[in-house]
């Protein structure tokens, strides 16, 4: 469930992880004066330690697929590293909140700052914050990639590892 959004473009969101700040400073540079910058001029590289917190996710006239999912994210979904994993998860929370944040974005057209959670009865409630930029392939002012930059407080890890240990001890 999405609890918060807020236009990056139109409000002054409190950017609390500094990579979200990278990120949209870089996406604002990279736009110039259009609507949405093109993926070739986004440096990956610049970012390279916080990937793994990354997913792209392509929509076109068929709806939207992922196109890469970062290994943090999968972690924290308890996701297999397979196409897809976030559109078509098995899990129909977090199929939810993907199918909010693209239909968001979709709305706005703008690039966007979002809180929530995931709560589902296949894992414990995970919270993150969002920062989610919306770019183009062609150089034109048509949305087709969104770029899902998410940040997990530190408390998910130990209570799901907390939880795991209790539930499955590791001498099993």
């Amino acid at each position: 469930m999405i609890d918060h959004i807020e236009n990056l473009q139109t409000s002054t969101a409190d950017l609390t992880a500094s990579f979200h700040r990278s990120l949209y400073s870089h996406w604002v540079q990279i736009a110039d004066d259009n609507k949405f910058p093109d993926k070739k001029d986004f440096r990956p590289q610049l970012f390279s330690s916080f990937l793994p917190q990354v997913a792209l996710i392509t929509i076109d006239k068929n709806g939207y697929r992922d196109r890469l999912t970062g290994s943090a994210i999968l972690e924290r979904f308890r996701l297999s590293n397979q196409p897809n994993a976030l559109s078509d998860s098995p899990d129909q929370a977090i199929r939810g909140i993907i199918r909010q944040i693209v239909d968001a974005s979709l709305q706005t057209q703008a690039p966007l700052f979002m809180r929530g959670s995931v709560i589902s009865d296949k894992l414990l409630p995970v919270a993150f914050t969002l920062v989610c930029l919306p770019l183009t392939v062609d150089g034109t002012d048509s949305l087709d990639t969104l770029l899902l930059a998410f940040e997990f407080p530190k408390q998910n890890s130990f209570d799901a590892f907390a939880i795991d240990s209790i539930l499955q001890p590791s001498y099993m």
